[in-house]
């Protein structure tokens, strides 16, 4: 159920997708997830970092950030690679 409450939530499983595809900065996460809006993406790393699966890196200037997954977010690969195979499979049966 936990895992659940925290991966399942609206857009999280694109987010954790566009970063194990090379994703790093708010903005290319950002475009990996057209119509995000740019609050509930910031809500979403924030949790993300909270549940130690990504990382927040400040930029040097001060401003920005960069984002990485953790171990414990790369460990996630396989299941947003048995969602998509999923969806491969049965889409339009939905």
């Amino acid at each position: 159920a936990r895992t659940s409450e925290l991966l399942a939530e609206r857009w999280t499983p694109i987010i954790i997708r566009n970063m194990l595809n090379g994703c790093r900065s708010f903005s290319e996460i950002r475009q990996g997830a057209p119509g995000i809006p740019t609050a509930l993406l910031t809500k979403r790393l924030d949790t993300l970092e909270r549940h130690g699966i990504i990382e927040r890196e400040r930029l040097p200037a001060g401003r920005g950030s960069t984002y990485r997954l953790t171990e414990q977010g790369q460990d996630l690969r396989a299941v947003c690679e048995a969602m998509g195979q999923w969806q491969g499979r049965w889409e339009g049966d939905y």
